[in-house]
């Protein structure tokens, strides 16, 4: 269980078994991720079943992190001997609700201005172009040929999946922020584009959500985004 607020990132990794199905108490937990060097970072190590990241390191370790859908790994070790875990996860539950009394949440002032419309305009606009309500997924969905548009109001992004034969393009936008992910797969090879401000027209990356934002969001997400 990964649980992250304004200002703390808690990490429960549950319980361990062995062979024959006995609970064990593991002697070390590590949790990792590789770099672009191919360097392992660690998160956090312990023996505890609840660790805690500190403030500074939860939005840049695991928040954009998770958005650019990169792995992270767990070392569990008992008796001299470690194993290795890669890390799945989903998104079971969000809001903006909680938050540390003690902190002024500066960061929600800035990025809601004047980014985005009120959200349940969003998802008006989206009934009224025949977006569907997916229940299992709490999304809004909408399948145009080999491009399908999506919207998760809990977690406020807007991710459009396009497919023409071997080649894939999934373009994630996260709303109230100006942030995009873009994995590629075209000719067998695999690219990841993280754009931190699709606005800077000065970014390496803009031309590319250019192109992908004239082809796929101004279809239906025009009035909602600041480009």
């Amino acid at each position: 269980l990964l649980f992250f607020s304004k200002d703390k990132v808690y990490f429960r990794p549950g319980n361990f078994y062995d062979d024959n199905d006995n609970l064990v108490n593991v002697d070390l937990i590590r949790l990792y991720y590789f770099d672009e060097n191919n360097s392992e970072v660690i998160l956090l190590t312990g023996a505890s079943k609840n660790l805690i990241i500190e403030k500074e390191k939860s939005r840049e370790t695991f928040v954009d992190r998770i958005y650019k859908n990169e792995k992270f790994y767990m070392d569990a070790c008992y008796k001299n001997i470690c194993q290795k875990m890669e890390l799945s996860y989903f998104n079971d539950f969000s809001n903006d609700n909680l938050i540390n009394n003690e902190i002024k949440n500066k960061s929600v002032k800035t990025v809601k201005e004047n980014i985005i419309k009120n959200k349940t305009d969003l998802i008006e606009e989206l009934i009224q172009n025949d977006f569907k309500f997916n229940e299992k997924t709490n999304s809004y969905y909408l399948c145009d040929e080999n491009t399908t548009y999506n919207f998760l109001p809990r977690m406020n992004i807007i991710q459009i999946t396009y497919i023409d034969g071997d080649n894939k393009l999934i373009l994630k936008v996260i709303l109230n922020s100006k942030k995009v992910s873009i994995d590629l797969t075209c000719d067998g090879l695999k690219k990841n584009i993280y754009i931190s401000d699709y606005t800077n027209k000065n970014d390496k990356n803009y031309k590319t959500f250019k192109k992908y934002y004239d082809k796929f969001l101004s279809k239906y997400f025009r009035d909602f985004l600041v480009v």
